[in-house]
């Protein structure tokens, strides 16, 4: 097993109510599994803020993986590793 850790911010951790969390994972766990067990953990409203109705993460949301940018199309691709830290970014406004 791996554990990553996952950070939320701005709006985000207002909608799940944390602002960081522990997720456990089979050792040859990717984003697409981490991103199937916050579904479960945090239910509709994670999953309705995040998700496109297809799926797949909004556009305007950015994703971190130790810091470096991650593409939506690559995430089932890219393999996670015990201590990792995922950062989700909601989108920025203002004026």
């Amino acid at each position: 097993m791996i554990e990553v850790s996952v950070k939320f911010f701005a709006s985000l951790s207002e909608v799940i109510g944390e602002r960081e969390t522990t997720v456990s994972l089979s050792d040859n766990g990717n984003f697409q599994d981490l991103l199937t067990k916050l579904k479960q953990k945090y239910g509709d409203k994670f999953q309705q803020t995040i998700f496109h109705p297809n799926g797949n993460v909004r556009e305007s949301y950015k994703i971190l993986l130790n810091e470096n940018s991650v593409h939506e199309q690559n995430l089932i691709d890219i393999k996670l590793k015990d201590r990792d830290i995922i950062a989700i970014l909601p989108p920025v406004g203002g004026g």
